[in-house]
Order: structure tokens, then C-alpha cells, then sequence
């Protein structure tokens, strides 16, 4: 048991792996899951999912609905995982839960994700959640989110991604995904790739679920913001990037099924809340003078979006975990930008520069950025690649961008 928080999460991400399946876990959460249970929404994909999940609690907030989100990795602080109405879980409901869970925690060995997933189930729940948006980790069927019963499933898009875990085909990946789909529920996808959408319709047929599959539109980039037309509606996003507007189609296709089960989300809310969303890490400006953007591209579809949204004259510092495919995500930056530098970053997890050849690499972002700074002083400089990394800059941006220091 604990008594200080800082002791508590330093205990929780030590349990790095665990020994718990689905099964086992689902056992463990029903034995304590609250009476109430909100209209869950469950989010999964390769790319999009955090953005979508935030930018549609952002309009229920905004249409006074209570709503708890749960998102990963945390950009800031750990409570970040666990908003409700885009208020970080307090350290004291944290340790409280923690402490609530810590004798099955050591009982079971569960592992930080799967903690950090019962806490916000139950917050949600303890709070009276009118409805809880919940990211998956990894995949779906077996991921540990997928214990709730959701009425609205959307699958953003499916790429080659956690091929190790999900399977080395889009085929078994798409099936992965697909696994977050209940009976009689409602589906959104912006998935194209027709054996992923195959694997799909099979489950919604399975479930008696229906389908919606979105398109791609048309947008353009006017002083500065996305904007972009949806049955004869203009909608702005001050977030420029292209990729972020797929998201926000998403969203409104997911406002208006609501409306159609009687929920009241005006139309006014709807356009004003996507204006104005905004989301650590995606295409986030940090700085002007010189631009400087921090943005989690940690796959090959990832930094394909990215691609196609920044400048190509743009400095890029990237960072990556081991397990991805980094020599084909650092191919593509290379071959689409002014230069590219390597970083290594503090985590379990991730990519060393003696695992590369031919690039020149940094200790830290600061000096690579110094080294940007001075070789080309007007340029944007992008810090792409591991969330955790981009999570990293963002929370240390004073002391790496201020070159006084």
C-alpha cells in the first residue's frame, strides 16, 4: 500500500510485463465493475485513434455530456491517461484506486496497462459517466479495453503495425481490430484496404452490427487552418494537418448517429469544438520563431501523413522504438525532407544509435537542436517518431529550445 503518488506510479510502470491473459483479466474486471455503466465508445486503428478519441470528448464536453476518456501513452503527466470532461484524475482518486487494487495487482502480476485500464474503467464508473471514450492499447480482441460492451466502434485505419503481436498480414491484423465490435452495435471506419474491410464486414455480419465506411474528401489550407466540406457544411481545424481531417470526419459521422439515438449535440458545438481542438503531440507547435512542431509518427503510416502535411524544406529529429520499422520510416524522411538526425531517448524500449548506420545521431534533443539551430536558423524543425519521445521533448520544450540554458 502507498501513501505518496509518486511512489505509487513508479510501482504501477515498474510492472513493465505481466503475466495476465484476456481471460484472466476480464475475470479480475468483472469482479470489480460498478453498477452503472456509460455508453462506452472504443476507439482502435493503427494511426488517429488518440486524436479521435480526444477531438470527439471535446464535443460531448461541449454539449454538457459527462464524459471519461482514456487515452495512451500519457503526453504529460500520468494522470493524463484519465480525464473526465478533460480533467486529469486527481493524484488522490489515483493512489486511491492504486490502493484499492494493489493485493490483486501483486496476486495476478498485472501489468501497467492493464492497471491503468481498470482505474479509468472504474473512474468512469464511479463518476457516473454518461459516456467513457476508450483508446485500446494494442489491436482489440485481446487488448485489455476490450472488456466493455460498446455500442460505437470505430477503426480509424489499419497498416502494417505491432506486427509481432497482431499478426504479419493486414488480414490478421484487420481480424484484430475488428475483435472491438459487439452485437448490435454501430461501426465507423475510414478503412480503404478491401481485405481489411472484408475481415470487417465479417464481424459486423457476425454481430448484426451495422456499418458506415467513410471516405476521403477534399480539404485545403486557408491562413493557416484545415478546411474542409461535409454535406454542405464548412468545418475549420487550426490544426493544419491533412490526417487530422479523416479524424475529425470520423467524429462528425459518430455526432450524427448519436443525434439519431436521441442524444442533442448541436450543430454550432460540433463545428466550434472541432475548431478549436487541439492534442499533445499531433502536429502540435511549440514554437514560432523558429517553427518548431512536435509530432507522434512512430509508423510507416504515420510518418506518411506527416509527409504530406509539413514543409519539405523542414529539419527533422527523430526518435523510435526498436521494435518498428525504422530504417523504412528513416528511408522516407530522408528522401522527403531537408535533413534528418537521430535521438536516442531513456526508455526500455527504445532504438539506439549503434543500431544505425549512415545518419548522424544526437545524445539528446537539445543538442540536436542546438545543431539545427545553428546550421539552418529560420527552418521548422520537426521532433517525430516514439509518442514517448515526443512526449519527452514536450514535457522538457524550455530547456531543449532555449539554447541560453
Amino acid at each position: 500500500m502507498f501513501r505518496d503518488i509518486n511512489q505509487a506510479i513508479a510501482f504501477i510502470e515498474s510492472q513493465v510485463t505481466g503475466q495476465v491473459d484476456f481471460i484472466e483479466f476480464k475475470e479480475i474486471y468483472n469482479k470489480y465493475k460498478r453498477k452503472h455503466q456509460p455508453f462506452y465508445i472504443h476507439v482502435t486503428g493503427t494511426n488517429g485513434k488518440g486524436s479521435t478519441a480526444k477531438m470527439f470528448s471535446d464535443v460531448l464536453r461541449n454539449a454538457n455530456y459527462k464524459v471519461g476518456l482514456f487515452t495512451s501513452p500519457h503526453m504529460e503527466v500520468s494522470n493524463d491517461r484519465v480525464r473526465i470532461n478533460n480533467e486529469y484524475i486527481s493524484n488522490q482518486n489515483l493512489l486511491n484506486y492504486i490502493n484499492d487494487l494493489y493485493t490483486d495487482i501483486i496476486k495476478y502480476n498485472i501489468n501497467f496497462f492493464q492497471i491503468y485500464t481498470l482505474i479509468a474503467l472504474l473512474y468512469f464508473q464511479d463518476q457516473a459517466c454518461e459516456f467513457a471514450i476508450i483508446e485500446v492499447g494494442i489491436g482489440g480482441l485481446y487488448d485489455s479495453t476490450n472488456v466493455i460492451d460498446a455500442k460505437l466502434a470505430i477503426i480509424t485505419n489499419i497498416s502494417l503495425d505491432h506486427t509481432e503481436k497482431l499478426g504479419k498480414s493486414i488480414k490478421d491484423i484487420a481480424y484484430n481490430k475488428a475483435g472491438i465490435i459487439k452485437d448490435n452495435s454501430f461501426v465507423l471506419t475510414h478503412v480503404e484496404d478491401e481485405v481489411a474491410l472484408a475481415e470487417i464486414r465479417k464481424v459486423v455480419s457476425q454481430t448484426n452490427s451495422q456499418l458506415n465506411i467513410l471516405g476521403d474528401i477534399e480539404s485545403s489550407l486557408e491562413d493557416g487552418e484545415r478546411v474542409f466540406m461535409i454535406d454542405g457544411m464548412t468545418y475549420h481545424l487550426e490544426n493544419p494537418a491533412i490526417y487530422q481531417v479523416k479524424n475529425a470526419q470520423i467524429v462528425i459521422a459518430a455526432i450524427k448517429h448519436l443525434n439519431s439515438l436521441g442524444y442533442n449535440i448541436a450543430q454550432e458545438i460540433l463545428v466550434a469544438s472541432l475548431k478549436a481542438f487541439t492534442w499533445s503531440g499531433r502536429y502540435e507547435v511549440i514554437n514560432q520563431d523558429p517553427l518548431v512542431i512536435l509530432d507522434g509518427a512512430h509508423n510507416i503510416a504515420g510518418i506518411k501523413a506527416l509527409i504530406a502535411t509539413a514543409p519539405k524544406d523542414a529539419l527533422i529529429i527523430f526518435a523510435a522504438m526498436k521494435d518498428k520499422d525504422y530504417q523504412i520510416m528513416l528511408d522516407l524522411l530522408v528522401a522527403n525532407f531537408t535533413e534528418v538526425v537521430f535521438v536516442e531517448f531513456n526508455y526500455y524500449r527504445a532504438l539506439k544509435a549503434s543500431d544505425l548506420i549512415g545518419i548522424k545521431s544526437f545524445e539528446s534533443a537539445k543538442s540536436a537542436y542546438a545543431y539545427y539551430l545553428d546550421k539552418y536558423p529560420n527552418k521548422t524543425v520537426i521532433f517525430c517518431g516514439s509518442l514517448y519521445f515526443v512526449s519527452e521533448v514536450s514535457n522538457n520544450r524550455r530547456d531543449i529550445i532555449d539554447t541560453n540554458n
